[in-house]
């Protein structure tokens, strides 16, 4: 069977489908076709490794040439055999189309360390969520077979390769495990057409062997294939992987650009070594590396902007960061995200953070995050933040990436002054921020179609990471005599809220212990062990405040609002407030064992700890019983 291009005669019945998946790309986050490539071209890179990144990195090549007009090379004309009829159709959508009689401009993409296309060729769909890559790739639309880490989801990318032609086309081959093991294939997508002959044909055309139904297989014959690679200047041989041949592409994707936009959408992964890019234009080769990556964005610091640099050096400082150089934020124990505030922060680091974000130093900050999804298990995951004081004022847009994909139109505060670096690595946080990406992963929308409804809290969380930058720079940039160091209190009154000024009620002692009702354990009253009790906003924070004192193994908390007769945690109702549904805890160090009514468990697990409890109504008087437990059996 001879190979050729086709696109099928439409039935009466079937309704006109014009294609505009590609005007999905034509956002602000993408800056121009040669962005939306290798934003697309990059993404099935990574997501198709065949071992580890940092041993193989995923490689692409990206390489423009010029070749004959058809007009004058028969070997290259067959590769086109039956699609003019189509080019030259009238509506078929094409603004330029080509002529036989132009040298033909042509763009390979190859990727390497790769696993191509992989499946079985003769399946026409697909279940939801199964793996067929070829299938995915060549004949089905608008439905991801991507897993669950991979960096693009919407199934609609693949797009992008024939809108970079002007013939709104391209063929694929690939290499890969299993019979066969290398495939060719092409694609053409128009609008619904008409020909000559008064037949309608569907927009979708594609470069194979054609059943009498009209269905369409690759060409497997080892002599085609090694023809097809010698006549366009493949450069994978036997490597499994995937070429992607884009004849008559658009003048405005030149090897400059393809440069500028690897650097801009994927530093971070080449920073890291798991990612290279090379770009060929005629005789000149950029290697895009960990190696070469400093020296391109210094040269180039015009063309991609002067903002790039700094904000990779501060990236290049978080990811390196020693453990103990890192700051790990308090969890909420809760399914809704905290409050952003000081109470997020270890009370011991605090002030030094606040002097080290001061002089213009780096902070690097690990911040918990529990994500669930709609009658799904709760998952506890994490976002890193690498922020620094610019001292030159400039006003800088913080960068978002998600699992090395630079996220670039997100909508945030913008504080003057300010450098950050908002990374997400793969694990629950990173599927949840792509979902809520739009086609192009240039935005995080709390209603987009694939977020919209899945996730407890969703919206809220997502808001809670996309204002982290500004959110922490207020904390950072804080008097560090603001904080509350009372110690070895506890009953004190919450602020109360009015308009203006907030105004802090009076802070009163009482004796700890005996008008508290007796626990089946032997308790330390609380002046007498080496813990500490302190007001914040909206609450309390427990602490170890005797570093001499030994460790607790185990501390009760005990809240309830103070009452004018009696023992307050006596006339503790549930409708006052609940631990497990009504306050919300951020914890550092220790983990909390059990949260029920107005008590609560806490076990320590690092000398330096502490327990922030949050949520109680700011006109009332609050109680507060903290005690060591000593019974191993409680």
């Amino acid at each position: 069977m001879t190979a050729s291009w086709s696109h099928r005669i439409m039935q009466r019945s079937e309704v006109t489908n014009d294609p505009i998946q590609g005007e999905f790309f034509n956002t602000d986050g993408v800056k121009n076709r040669a962005g939306a490539l290798i934003r697309e071209s990059g993404q099935n890179t990574q997501d198709a490794p065949i071992g580890s990144p940092i041993e193989f990195p995923p490689r692409l090549e990206l390489s423009l040439t010029t070749l004959k007009p058809l007009s004058e090379s028969k070997a290259l004309a067959r590769w086109f055999d039956g699609i003019w009829l189509h080019q030259m159709a009238p509506g078929n959508g094409l603004s330029s189309s080509p002529e036989q009689t132009e040298a033909m401009r042509v763009l390979l993409v190859e990727d390497f360390n790769t696993h191509g296309l992989r499946g079985d060729i003769n399946h026409e769909d697909t279940a939801v969520g199964s793996k067929n890559d070829f299938c995915q790739f060549f004949r089905i639309c608008g439905r991801s077979g991507k897993g669950k880490d991979s960096l693009g989801s919407w199934g609609i990318g693949r797009t992008v390769f024939p809108s970079t032609g002007r013939a709104n086309c391209f063929f694929a081959f690939s290499s890969r495990e299993g019979s066969p093991a290398s495939v060719l294939m092409g694609l053409s997508i128009l609008k619904t057409h008409n020909l000559e002959d008064n037949t309608r044909r569907f927009p979708y055309g594609y470069y194979g062997e054609h059943a009498s139904d009209g269905f369409c297989l690759p060409v497997i014959a080892e002599s085609e294939l090694a023809q097809f690679r010698a006549d366009f200047g493949l450069k994978r041989q036997s490597e499994t992987g995937l070429s992607v041949v884009i004849p008559w592409v658009d003048p405005e994707i030149t090897g400059d650009e393809l440069i500028d936009n690897a650097i801009r959408e994927y530093a971070l992964p080449i920073l890291q070594g798991r990612f290279v890019v090379v770009v060929r234009e005629g005789e000149i080769e950029t290697r895009i590396d960990k190696h070469s990556l400093d020296g391109l964005l210094a040269a180039r610091s015009e063309r991609i902007g002067a903002e790039m640099l700094p904000l990779l050096r501060l990236a290049r400082c978080g990811l390196g960061a020693l453990e103990e150089n890192r700051v790990l934020l308090a969890e909420s124990t809760s399914l809704k995200p905290p409050e952003w505030s000081e109470s997020l922060f270890p009370g011991g680091r605090l002030m030094a953070l606040r002097e080290q974000f001061s002089r213009g130093e780096a902070v690097i900050l690990r911040v918990p995050v529990t994500i669930q999804k709609k009658l799904g298990d709760r998952q506890s995951s994490y976002f890193d933040v690498f922020i620094e004081r610019d001292l030159n004022g400039s006003s800088v847009r913080p960068m978002f990436v998600r699992e090395g994909l630079i996220v670039s139109r997100v909508e945030c505060p913008r504080p003057k002054g300010i450098r950050a670096v908002v990374n997400s690595e793969a694990g629950p946080l990173a599927a949840f921020l792509r979902d809520s990406e739009n086609p192009a992963h240039t935005e995080w929308k709390e209603n987009g179609e694939k977020f919209r409804g899945k996730y407890e809290y969703g919206p809220t969380w997502l808001r809670f990471v996309r204002q982290s930058v500004d959110r922490i720079a207020m904390v950072l940039a804080g008097d560090p005599e603001k904080e509350d160091r009372e110690t070895f209190k506890s009953e004190f009154s919450l602020p109360q809220d009015q308009p203006g000024l907030r105004k802090r009620r009076r802070v009163k002692k009482v004796k700890p212990g005996p008008d508290t009702p007796d626990l089946p354990v032997v308790v330390v009253p609380l002046r007498e062990s080496g813990l500490s009790v302190s007001q914040v906003d909206g609450g309390f924070v427990v602490r170890r405040g005797n570093l001499s004192k030994p460790l607790p193994k185990r501390i009760s908390i005990r809240a309830a609002y103070d009452v004018r007769k009696g023992n307050a945690f006596d006339q503790w109702r549930k409708p006052d407030f609940q631990f497990d549904r009504d306050v919300s805890f951020a914890v550092s160090g220790c983990k909390i064992e059990t949260s029920d009514g107005n008590r609560a468990v806490v076990s320590p697990e690092r000398e330096e700890f502490e327990v922030f409890v949050l949520g109680f109504d700011a006109d009332r008087d609050l109680k507060v019983d903290v005690r060591e437990m000593e019974s191993e059996n409680e």
